[in-house]
């Protein structure tokens, strides 16, 4: 049997969310960092709960869920990039790897 640890786009997403909680860590804006790391959180999170459920339906709907949550990031990242709380190189290594996660969800939900 297959673990969590097997899954290609989970441990991308775990990357994903140490990458931006690495990056937010000297945020001053605290309800910004909050809401972009909970964001973040949830990609994996989401992924994790859709494998272990005992439903395909229940499974896909998690994936939309986190496939959601991506798009919420890279709009957190791109607005953390514009206000100057994070770095404009850094925010666009990690909305490009949020577009992979993506492109991976949407492989698993299709």
């Amino acid at each position: 049997m297959r673990s969590l640890n097997d899954i290609h786009v989970w441990s991308r997403a775990c990357d994903l969310a140490i990458g931006t909680l690495k990056l937010f860590a000297s945020c001053r804006d605290h309800r910004f960092y909050e809401q972009t790391c909970r964001s973040a959180l949830t990609i994996p999170a989401k992924i994790a709960a859709g494998y272990e459920s005992d439903s395909p339906d229940s499974y896909r709907r998690l994936l939309v869920v986190a496939n959601g949550n991506c798009a919420e990031l890279r709009t957190q990242l791109h607005i953390a990039k514009e206000l100057g709380f994070i770095d404009g190189d850094h925010s666009v290594g990690l909305i490009k790897d949020s577009l992979e996660v993506s492109a991976l969800l949407r492989g698993l939900i299709a």
